[in-house]
């Protein structure tokens, strides 16, 4: 016996129509024989889960925090360094003394020396760049092995090319400690 309704196919509006089992919501499909297509008389729309939507909030969650995340360290990242030209200096030394202090006891120079804006008089060694490209001057005596490394800022390119190595110069900038040598950062050529 076969199954049949009065009704027809929306796709092809054929009447040649039969049952052909339930959905997952119990709902009746219908087979056109003609067509070979399934349908339902009517649809149920799905309730979201509950669960679904606790992971869709999550999701969002982390999705907007790595966004804020990632905005607040390219900010950070690309941030302009200090201008330390008009800073007062915390101590001003020869670099030959700041070297000698830091070989002599590290651990007591870098408490005392770490953070703090510095003026260092000293002899140019060297000229170099580093890998980002940044202007690195070396104060050292002639022939030693350890001297003092400043890292010029970017706006501070053009006020080293008036000196050359062995001339005497003043440069202030930030000590971030010693590796072998004592390292200035954010530096500045200081004009007097």
């Amino acid at each position: 016996m076969e199954n049949r309704i009065a009704t027809s196919c929306p796709y092809c509006h054929d009447t040649d129509i039969q049952k052909n089992g339930f959905s997952n919501d119990g709902i009746q499909r219908w087979l056109c024989k003609t067509c070979n297509k399934s349908f339902q008389l009517a649809y149920k729309a799905r309730k979201q889960s509950d669960s679904n939507k606790i992971y869709i909030g999550v999701a969002l969650f982390f999705c907007l925090f790595a966004g804020i995340a990632l905005l607040s360290g390219l900010y950070f990242l690309n941030m302009p360094d200090k201008n330390y030209s008009n800073v007062k200096a915390d101590y001003t030394l020869q670099a030959t003394a700041l070297l000698a202090e830091f070989e002599k006891n590290e651990a007591k120079a870098n408490q005392k020396y770490m953070d703090k804006v510095i003026d260092v008089n000293g002899t140019i060694a060297e000229i170099t760049k580093d890998q980002k490209g940044a202007t690195v001057v070396a104060l050292r005596n002639k022939d030693a092995f350890s001297g003092v490394l400043c890292t010029l800022t970017e706006g501070s390119n053009n006020d080293i090319k008036s000196y050359a190595v062995g001339k005497p110069i003043k440069i202030r900038g930030v000590c971030t400690g010693m590796l072998m040598d004592v390292v200035l950062n954010k530096a500045v050529v200081v004009k007097e």
